[in-house]
């Protein structure tokens, strides 16, 4: 506050005398710094908090039967069995009729999943 009493920040009333009333002997510039990193804490602590909140979000293709009907490209030839990757995220995966799929980048449809392993099969 300023010697006549007018606060150096505006807040609403029943903030002004209240909280600085806990610093009666700090001068208007403590008082302005202490407020500022309250604020400034609060908010880094409750980005942090969001951040630690995303990073457990698990993806919605934890679970191989959601990706069934969904389109993915050969990474690793599958012959029968090896990578594709779906939206983003790479799976082992098994060819349904064991001919094999032998080029990079070919197109697949996923009809199918035991455990954690994929079946596929060429498109077309």
């Amino acid at each position: 506050m300023i010697d006549d009493g007018t606060p150096l920040i505006a807040l609403p009333p029943h903030y002004s005398r209240a909280f600085f009333s806990a610093f009666p002997s700090a001068e208007p510039s403590m008082r302005a710094l202490v407020l500022t990193f309250v604020v400034v804490s609060a908010t880094a602590l409750a980005l942090l908090a969001y951040a630690a909140l995303l990073s457990r979000h698990k993806k919605s293709s934890s679970c191989p039967l959601r990706l069934v009907g969904r389109v993915a490209s050969v990474e690793r030839p599958l012959n029968p069995e090896g990578f594709v990757l779906v939206d983003g995220e790479l799976w082992r995966a098994r060819v349904r009729d064991r001919l094999g799929i032998g080029r990079a980048q070919e197109g697949v449809r996923v009809v199918g999943a035991r455990g954690c392993v994929l079946e596929v099969e060429p498109l077309g």
